[in-house]
């Protein structure tokens, strides 16, 4: 059987990100055919390289491991005239440039988007920053829990009478980076008609913020504010909504609309509860949420 052709098999790619956001998203270019030069400083390389590791002989962790899979790499100087030079003529044969640098730094280096769009018109400049290129907070830190802070995920997460909790996963890297991804491939699309590059800003901030949608939709729409709500469904709308003690451990349960509470009021044996009216409309289980877990649980 012939070998598929990955649909990015004639796109080279200039990577020059760090740490997880960045990484992930080129990662992903690479997985569907791409080919990705990581660019490193010979000072610092990324770091993320030497975390994660068994010991100290290791040269690489597993976490920088997995998110450069599929990558070749190089290291440059872009302090310097010479390593500058250099990167101006591998922009020449790319198609996309991706950095993740706090705002600002490619252009103080000489190597924002109008110095490499002359170097090759058809050059895609992707950079994925924590809150955008413009706006107050512009020169802030990124880091995933510090994204989670700032888009209110952490005021959301954990139980009503515990403090502010951050995800375990790195949610905000990982959305930053799908959304960064996403971006690129529709520049790309967006060239094939045109011929000319494109600049593509994607800030993590703005990647997390839907999936905030139902604590906003409840608040804006319902006049709901709520917070920390422990395993309940997100904005406290949807009921049941939680996770149950069972004979074998926990089961989550979901109930997302009238027709499937029903339905678990069925398999739960107790179907009077589907008719009930005080359970029977989405809005009714909301205000009653503490007496439902209690039936369930």
């Amino acid at each position: 059987m012939n070998r598929p052709i990955l649909p990015l098999e004639d796109i080279r790619v200039l990577d020059l990100t760090h740490f997880v956001n960045g990484p992930y998203a080129t990662m992903l270019l690479g997985h569907m055919g791409a080919e990705v030069i990581k660019v490193e400083s010979p000072k610092w390389g990324d770091g993320m390289r030497p975390g994660y590791r068994r010991s100290a002989e290791q040269p690489i962790g597993l976490a920088f491991a997995l998110m450069n899979s599929n990558k070749r790499s190089i290291t440059l100087n872009l302090k310097s005239d010479e390593g500058r030079d250099i990167f101006k003529r591998m922009v020449q044969n790319a198609d996309v440039v991706v950095e993740n640098y706090e705002a600002g730094t490619m252009e103080r280096m000489g190597l924002g988007y109008e110095i490499l769009h002359e170097v090759n018109p058809r050059i895609i400049y992707a950079n994925s920053t924590g809150y955008g290129q413009t706006g107050p907070n512009r020169n802030l830190p990124a880091f995933d829990p510090i994204v989670q802070a700032m888009t209110g995920v952490m005021a959301v997460t954990g139980r009503p009478e515990d403090p502010p909790l951050k995800a375990g996963a790195i949610m905000a890297d990982v959305l930053g980076a799908t959304h960064l991804c996403a971006g690129i491939l529709g520049a790309i699309r967006q060239r094939d008609r045109t011929g000319e590059g494109l600049i593509i800003e994607i800030s993590m901030q703005e990647a997390v913020l839907p999936s905030m949608v139902s604590h906003i939709s409840a608040y804006y729409g319902m006049g709901l504010r709520q917070l920390r709500e422990g395993n309940r469904g997100s904005g406290g709308v949807v009921t049941p909504a939680n996770a149950y003690p069972a004979s074998d451990g926990w089961v989550v349960i979901l109930a997302a609309d009238n027709h499937r509470w029903r339905k678990l009021c069925l398999i739960m044996e107790r179907p009077e509860l589907g008719e009930d009216s005080r359970y029977a409309k989405l809005s009714g289980r909301s205000r009653h949420r503490d007496d439902i877990d209690a039936i369930i649980g």
